[in-house]
């Protein structure tokens, strides 16, 4: 096509988009795998693979902290405040 763009142009514009995507994806990585680990291991020193996994603390949590109770009350604020 007369307005094609130059080949170079095109393999920046992937490794700028590439390492965007890493910058954006790279905490939520963090936080999911810190989410999934033992408390221990999260305290500890920094590891980019989990030697182990667990749902624990999501189990933990529930118990911890009234979640239910706040997610009622989010219900029942955004409810009202869509009506």
């Amino acid at each position: 096509s007369p307005m094609a763009a130059p080949q170079s142009f095109l393999w920046t514009r992937r490794i700028v988009l590439t390492l965007l995507a890493g910058f954006v994806l790279l905490p939520v990585y963090v936080m999911v795998s810190s989410s999934l680990k033992p408390l221990q291991d999260v305290s500890g020193k920094f590891q980019w693979i989990p030697s182990t996994l667990t749902i624990q603390p999501y189990f933990d949590i529930w118990e911890t902290v009234p979640l239910a109770k706040y997610f009622v009350n989010s219900l029942i604020v955004a409810g009202s405040a869509t009506v």
